[in-house]
């Protein structure tokens, strides 16, 4: 088999397991915590304690919006085209 051959086959395995995710069921140890990968914002010390560490909290970033900008509670499935943001069908 090829270099080409052997990297090209790699690219092509599944991402995901075989079987499916676990799914998280009853009948799971007591202590069992599937998660969702992510990140931790501290650690735990000799004494079990969880330690929270400021620069691993994550920052968002949020733009300062004027207060003329009018927020609205929905999102349009599908953007307004020029010339047609007042109009609806």
């Amino acid at each position: 088999m090829s270099l080409v051959g052997l990297l090209s086959s790699m690219a092509r395995t599944r991402q995901v397991p075989k079987r499916g995710w676990k799914v998280l069921t009853g009948k799971q140890k007591r202590d069992f915590n599937k998660g969702k990968r992510s990140m931790k914002a501290g650690f735990m010390d000799r004494l079990s304690n969880f330690v929270v560490v400021p620069s691993m909290l994550p920052q968002y970033k949020v733009p300062d919006f004027p207060s003329s900008f009018a927020l609205k509670p929905y999102v349009a499935r599908t953007p307004a085209k020029e010339g047609e943001e007042g109009r609806r069908r």
